[in-house]
C-alpha cells in the first residue's frame, strides 16, 4: 500500500476543506463537547453522500474502492476542525466488516450512513461512538467481534421500534466507584398509539455490564413490556437502577435527562 500524496489525494484534500468549512464550524465541535448525550450530526446524511465512509471499501460492497490512504487524507481534514460525529469508526467498522465480515448487506448501511459503527480499542465502556452505535467492534480474547445493536436487528425484523438510552454518568452507585463511561440502552416495540411496549432488546456498555443484564435477559425472554418492568423497585445506589430508570423512561417517567 502507497502512502504517496498523489494530485488525487490533494484533490480530495481540497474538497473536504471546502465542505468541512461550509458544514462544520468551531462552534459545531464545541457543542457537542458540552452535550450530555452523543448525537448524530443534521448533515450525516450528506456526508454519507460524499462516498468517505466508503473510501476503502470494495466497490462491491457499495464503497470507493480506494485505500487507507485515502481515508487517512479525509480524517486529517476532519481533525483540523475537530468534527463531531462518527465518521472514523463507522468507516473502521465498515472496512473491518467488508474485509473479514460476511454480512455485506450491513456493510453497505454502514457505507450509506445507515447505519452508525462504534470500535472499542481495549475498554467497551469507552468506546468511539457507543452511544449512538448499532454496530459494535469489541476486543475479545483471541481477536475482535462485532455485535449488531438490538435496533437494527429489531427493525429487520419487521417491528417498529422506541429506543430509550441512559449514560451511566447519572448513576449514584457508577459516581461513587468512579466508573461513570458507559451506557444502557433499551428497546421496545412501539404500539399503534405510539407508546413502548414489548421489551426487544437490551444492549449495554460499561464497567459490570455482564451482572446487570440478567434483568434484560428475563424481560427479553418472558416478553416483559416496559410498563411490567418499571413496577420493579431497584435497590439504591446501585448500578442495576441504570436499567430501571432506562425502562422508565419509555414509559414517559424519567429520573435524569
Amino acid at each position: 500500500m502507497s502512502l504517496a500524496v498523489g494530485d488525487e489525494q490533494l484533490a480530495l484534500a481540497t474538497t473536504a476543506r471546502r465542505w468541512l468549512a461550509a458544514h462544520a464550524p468551531i462552534s459545531a465541535a464545541r457543542a457537542a463537547v458540552e452535550s450530555d448525550e452523543d448525537s448524530i450530526p443534521p448533515w450525516w446524511p450528506e456526508l454519507a453522500g460524499l462516498g468517505w465512509l466508503g473510501l476503502a471499501v470494495s466497490e462491491a460492497n457499495g464503497g470507493q474502492g480506494y485505500g487507507l490512504s485515502e481515508l487517512a487524507v479525509v480524517v486529517e481534514q476532519t481533525g483540523r476542525v475537530c468534527l463531531p460525529g462518527p465518521l472514523l469508526p463507522t468507516a473502521a467498522v465498515a472496512i473491518a466488516l467488508d474485509r473479514w465480515g460476511d454480512d455485506d448487506a450491513l456493510v453497505r448501511r454502514l457505507v450509506g450512513g445507515e447505519a452508525i459503527g462504534g470500535v472499542a480499542v481495549a475498554d467497551p465502556s469507552a468506546a468511539w461512538s457507543g452511544a449512538v452505535a448499532d454496530v459494535m467492534v469489541v476486543p475479545t480474547g483471541d481477536g475482535w467481534a462485532a455485535h449488531q445493536a438490538g435496533e437494527v436487528e429489531a427493525k429487520e425484523a419487521g417491528f417498529d421500534v422506541v429506543v430509550a438510552k441512559h449514560p451511566f454518568k447519572f448513576n449514584s452507585r457508577a459516581q461513587i466507584l468512579g466508573e461513570t463511561d458507559g451506557l444502557a440502552k433499551i428497546i421496545a416495540e412501539k404500539g399503534p398509539d405510539g407508546r413502548a411496549g414489548r421489551i426487544l432488546g437490551v444492549h449495554m456498555v460499561g464497567p459490570w455490564v455482564t451482572e446487570q443484564l440478567s434483568g434484560g435477559y428475563l424481560a427479553v425472554n418472558w416478553e416483559a413490556t416496559v410498563d411490567e418492568v418499571a413496577e420493579f423497585i431497584q435497590p439504591h445506589p446501585s448500578l442495576t437502577e441504570l436499567f430501571g430508570e432506562t425502562v422508565m423512561a419509555l414509559t414517559g417517567r424519567s429520573f435524569n435527562g
